[in-house]
């Protein structure tokens, strides 16, 4: 009994293990960075001191739930700019497809090749000259490229 006495004495009072362990970080010929308890002979490294996982001051419970909150609120803030976004941009290529269908079909009116006309507020008509045509499909070329990309086929 005495003999387990002594041992468990002299065991308390070998001491433990540090919980900050020695790491040396080193740098190959590659350049790759390399990390270890124990460096290579040959290399010149520096020792960092970690410190245990677990270390530090237990964060508030209350702190925690806190920064969670935020985190989850960014992220919602985020997803709901990127969806605005999203609907801002397939409501502009609508409007854009729209506005090129109605430039495609100006450009079809005007390609006819018979004489072109439209009723006056009287109920006349009124007929477009070979001059006013062109100068209307001058005009439809220049957005016809800007919202559609070209002339219609």
């Amino acid at each position: 009994m005495r003999t387990l006495t002594v041992c468990l004495l002299l065991f308390a009072m070998v001491p433990a293990k540090p919980l900050a362990q020695e790491v040396y970080r080193w740098t190959d010929e590659a350049g790759m960075v390399h990390y270890g308890t124990s460096p290579p002979a040959d290399k010149g490294e520096s020792v960092m001191q970690l410190e245990p996982a677990g270390a530090g001051p237990t964060p508030d419970p209350q702190e925690r739930l806190r920064k969670h909150q935020r985190l989850l609120d960014a992220y919602q803030r985020d997803r709901e700019l990127k969806r605005l976004a999203a609907q801002q941009l397939a409501a502009q290529e609508r409007r854009r497809a729209a506005s090129c269908k109605r430039l495609t079909t100006r450009w079809q009116e005007l390609s006819y090749p018979g004489p072109i006309y439209f009723e006056t507020s009287d109920g006349g008509r009124r007929y477009l000259s070979e001059e006013e045509r062109q100068q209307r499909k001058n005009t439809l070329v220049r957005a016809l490229q800007d919202q559609c990309g070209g002339l219609p086929e």
